[in-house]
């Protein structure tokens, strides 16, 4: 018969809480505030782990600045911190570090009032060491002669690193005083900071010319292969000294690239190099953009005289063959196209140059004359697609193929 009163508070922060339960006055019972049968007990709300998401280490390469070596990790009920090292202290700043090398860095997430912290985990990571060409110079030297210093050219520093803050330790050569060439080595050349690419060059001994001087050769002739370029004159350097400015050769529908060392061009000259010889330079030649069609299988974009277009189909191979519609290469070699629809025909024509390609047909037709296609015309997709080479080659251009980029590279002639 009693009025029972329940007071209910929903706690959720942590601590310790009681509960109990309040009977009103009634008509045969007496209102009673304090704990009956043990209906009244507290209860304790303790702090829950946090849900956290760990860093992740980045890919890195020295680059001479301060890196942060993880993305963020977050943390629900709580804040992500983090230390370098086992030594390190937590704060919330993610670690950086500048130099080539491994690191651990710690994490670990620190609850709010409700929540504990979390376990510490760990992250290594890896700051790459940055690729540096170095390249040792030809030096000579005479018999009986003061060692010269063994000396280099790097390439490839990042920042504000130069050779004497980057590199430590000197070349070596071959052991020998007879007259000859000897290699120079690394030695114990080396970078905390960056892999070093070593190019080895030879020391040469040679005996003392016994001209009237007594003094050696003093100078040494210079000579420029343009390999079909303008002509450059010889010149003549004293010896360990630089060229200075060349002249730089002429050449009609070609651009220069830079002068060589070598036949080959293989080794590019560098206009600090020391001259302790006589020497021939070579010329180095590409051809001039403005005479090429350069297509890329599976773009639209083509690069057409030097000027980026855009065709509304890209070229694909069949057959071991590049096939595109004849359109976009013919119109800007000068031709023009038409399609013959009853024949099933693409005809092209230019001055007196007239090309029928028959879809599906290995023969083609070249004023008349009949050639055997191995790359068939066919139709995709509402699109004629014919052979690319056969066409440009026919209207009296070259074309090469370069596999490493998948790209079709036509060259008009160079005009007289």
């Amino acid at each position: 018969d009693a009025a029972c009163t329940t007071e209910v508070d929903n706690p959720t922060d942590v601590g310790t809480y009681y509960v109990g339960i309040t009977v009103t006055e009634g008509d045969n019972y007496n209102a009673v505030t304090s704990v009956i049968h043990g209906a009244s007990w507290t209860f304790t709300i303790t702090k829950a782990n946090p849900t956290a998401d760990a860093p992740t280490a980045k890919t890195l390469t020295y680059n001479g600045q301060a890196q942060e070596l993880v993305t963020a990790g977050t943390a629900t009920g709580g804040v992500m911190q983090y230390k370098l090292g086992a030594d390190g202290t937590y704060s919330e700043n993610i670690p950086t570090a500048t130099n080539a090398g491994d690191y651990t860095v710690y994490y670990k997430a620190v609850g709010d009032s409700n929540h504990r912290d979390s376990d510490e985990g760990s992250v290594n990571v890896t700051i790459a060491k940055a690729p540096l060409s170095v390249t040792a110079n030809a030096i000579t030297k005479y018999v009986n002669a003061q060692e010269p210093e063994l000396t280099y050219k790097a390439e490839g520093f990042v920042g504000d690193d130069t050779a004497e803050t980057a590199l430590s330790g000197v070349l070596s050569r071959a052991e020998g005083d007879e007259i000859g060439e000897y290699d120079i080595t690394i030695g114990t050349l080396s970078a905390d900071n960056y892999e070093i690419a070593f190019t080895g060059a030879k020391l040469t001994i040679r005996r003392r010319s016994s001209g009237g001087s007594g003094g050696g050769v003093s100078s040494y002739t210079v000579k420029f292969d343009t390999t079909g370029g303008s002509e450059v004159k010889n010149v003549s350097v004293k010896s360990g000294q630089t060229i200075g400015s060349i002249q730089e050769p002429k050449k009609n529908g070609f651009v220069f690239t830079g002068w060589y060392s070598d036949e080959e061009l293989s080794d590019p000259y560098s206009a600090d190099e020391k001259i302790t010889k006589s020497t021939t330079l070579y010329a180095g030649w590409k051809v001039d953009p403005v005479r090429q069609i350069t297509l890329t299988i599976g773009k639209t974009e083509a690069t057409v005289w030097n000027e980026l277009k855009s065709n509304d189909v890209a070229p694909i191979i069949r057959n071991d063959r590049t096939m595109l519609p004849a359109r976009f290469v013919t119109e800007n070699l000068g031709a023009t196209v038409e399609w013959i629809g009853e024949e099933q025909k693409v005809l092209i024509t230019k001055d007196d140059m007239k090309i029928e390609i028959y879809i599906d047909s290995d023969k083609a037709y070249v004023n008349g004359e009949e050639v055997i296609l191995d790359s068939p015309a066919f139709i995709e997709n509402d699109r004629t697609y014919t052979p690319v080479r056969f066409i440009a080659e026919t209207l009296g251009v070259t074309v090469d193929w370069d596999e490493a980029t998948q790209q079709v590279i036509i060259t008009k002639a160079i005009e007289e």
